[in-house]
């Protein structure tokens, strides 16, 4: 009775509505996808037979290696799956790991257990199984996360070996910077100063010295820095001040940040920015003109982290940045701008002045920044931009009207909708016809109702513009049962893989025609949607949507939705009964 009752809780919070977009998700969403909720709600873990661990355990002590494999692979995997009870196998696998007759494979996966099991207390058994590389590449960064103090030697030792493996030499690096392991430091600057090691080796070393070091670095990377110097010397040098913030080290990096190489310039500035983004600034325009999108991002954060009024401006211009990763940051920092009463004016010019510029990028997070921000005299303007030639365009300018919901762009909404379906399909179509039925029904626009239900029957469109459709119209019909239209989102929700459909319907069509039945209130279809509810144990998001409407128009769960109580089963190794 307790999973029915939170089984009736979630279906009945799905009918809430959604909360806003958060600032670092300006993204064109679909409500449909949130509203309702259709996410499956969890059950509890299946028990897992007490016999079993006690079978593994026991197992473990066998003679045959690919036994305690097995033993071992259902040890670990029953403790990812959230199993209680499995670190009785401890000192089991601390004996076993020690057991020299045991091969090579199996003494890797004892050990993995034992790490799995976060088993610190088999730390001295697990430093004196590292006598393989892969047992070492397994193990050691284990040690150095539980800082485990007798392996610092070995690291130390391995960085002062001319002729150490490549990767466990960098695997050494990293554990000591992991343990911040000062007496390191000397020894991992002269491997970056050494022009006769490996680029890879040097620069790891460098930025292993530059995690650890604090002071004490600026004469090394002065010396790296010169003119003269390779590019791998002037990485190491920015690597060398990742943690200083001398004066010293202030000029270097701004000599850096300009470095004709990104790698180094990126480098120096990221650097330069944790000591003070302020020092960054008067190179952020600089920066904000490299071909590599690393600078100029730097340059970016910069002016958004120290904003004045002009420098909003500047940023505007960011929005037609190349990468799409850097005009979404800066999209979602004007955002954030905006709510600084000084700033929310320029930001808001700075979205207009972005939406009229002939560059889609521009146009495109323009129609973001402007609809997140419910800038209504945007409005004019994002209907223009529904017919841009650019599928960005069309689908951010759909969203943007959306968040606006203003009244009077509803006609130009349907027109578009409706001039979209007769044309090719191509560019943002299918999207930009799901965000304009949803803003139309989101609106109450009635009017909308014959071009929705265009894409009801099958193969009338692609996937997301149906859903779209179908989804307003359950909006636009709510508590107003219409039988023809409920009979055909039945079959559609009906139209599974091996049912009468070739192909069957798509999934979120078949969950959106449920809800729509949920939301009409057609409890003539009560039966359909009760047979495509299946069992607790196979419960996916066709039964959910089918469930939610069947709650929406009784008001009661589902009354045989309780799960089984089944054992954890399947395992390679189980107990069996007599």
């Amino acid at each position: 009775m307790v999973v029915r009752t939170i089984l009736a809780v979630a279906l009945a919070a799905a009918s809430l509505t959604t909360r806003p977009v958060p600032a670092w998700e300006i993204r064109p969403n679909f409500d449909l996808l949130t509203d309702p909720d259709l996410t499956v709600p969890p059950f509890d873990l299946p028990a897992l037979d007490p016999r079993n661990p006690r079978l593994w355990i026991e197992s473990l002590e066998s003679s045959d290696s690919n036994l305690v494999r097995t033993c071992v692979h259902c040890i670990r995997e029953a403790h990812r799956r959230g199993h209680p009870g499995l670190d009785a196998a401890r000192p089991a696998l601390q004996q076993r790991l020690g057991d020299s007759r045991l091969g090579p494979e199996a003494r890797y996966q004892l050990a993995s257990a034992l790490i799995e099991l976060d088993a610190r207390d088999a730390a001295d058994v697990l430093f004196g199984a590292t006598d393989t590389e892969l047992l070492k590449l397994l193990i050691e960064p284990e040690l150095a996360r539980w800082n485990y103090e007798p392996v610092r030697e070995v690291w130390r030792a391995r960085i002062a070996d001319a002729n150490a493996d490549r990767q466990l030499l960098k695997m050494a690096f990293q554990c000591l910077v992991d343990v911040q392991d000062k007496e390191s430091i000397s020894g991992l600057a002269a491997i970056a100063l050494d022009p006769l090691r490996r680029s890879d080796i040097r620069l790891a070393a460098a930025r292993a010295a530059g995690q650890i070091a604090t002071t004490g670095m600026e004469s090394n990377a002065a010396r790296l820095a010169r003119a003269e110097g390779t590019v791998i010397d002037r990485l190491c040098a920015a690597a060398l001040l990742d943690r200083h913030a001398s004066s010293e080290t202030q000029s270097l990096l701004a000599a850096l940040g300009v470095d004709p190489e990104p790698a180094v310039a990126a480098a120096a500035l990221d650097a330069l920015f944790r000591i003070d983004p302020q020092l960054v600034v008067p190179l952020a325009e600089r920066s904000m003109a490299s071909p590599d999108a690393k600078v100029r991002w730097q340059g970016q954060r910069a002016y958004a982290t120290r904003p004045t009024p002009d420098r909003i401006a500047f940023l505007g211009l960011q929005l037609d940045d190349p990468h799409p990763d850097n005009r979404g940051y800066v999209c979602e920092e004007l955002f954030r701008l905006a709510a600084v009463p000084e700033f929310d004016g320029v930001v808001r010019e700075t979205g207009m002045t972005a939406l009229h510029a002939e560059g889609w990028r521009s146009q495109e997070q323009a129609a973001l920044l402007l609809g997140t921000l419910d800038h209504k005299p945007a409005a004019g303007l994002l209907v223009d931009r529904l017919e841009s030639d650019r599928g960005e365009v069309q689908i951010a300018s759909a969203w943007g009207l959306k968040k606006l919901a203003i009244p009077e762009t509803l006609p130009a909404l349907l027109d578009k909708a409706i001039r979209q379906q007769d044309q090719p399909q191509g560019g943002g179509f299918a999207e930009q016809i799901a965000h304009l039925f949803e803003a139309m029904a989101q609106m109450g626009y009635a009017e909308a109702l014959p071009a929705m239900r265009r894409y009801v029957p099958e193969a009338s469109g692609p996937a997301i513009a149906r859903s779209g459709a179908i989804w307003g119209l359950g909006l636009l019909l709510a508590g107003e049962p219409d039988e023809g239209l409920a009979a055909e989102l039945m079959a559609r929700a009906a139209d599974f893989p091996g049912g009468p459909g070739n192909p069957p319907e798509d999934p979120l069509v078949r969950q959106m025609a449920s809800v729509t039945i949920g939301r009409m209130q057609a409890s003539s279809q009560l039966d359909g949607l009760r047979r495509i509810v299946g069992p607790a144990r196979d419960l996916n998001s066709d039964d959910f949507a089918a469930a939610w409407a069947i709650l929406t128009i009784t008001g009661t769960p589902v009354p045989d939705w309780v799960p089984p109580e089944v054992f954890d089963i399947g395992w390679p190794l189980e107990a069996v009964s007599e």
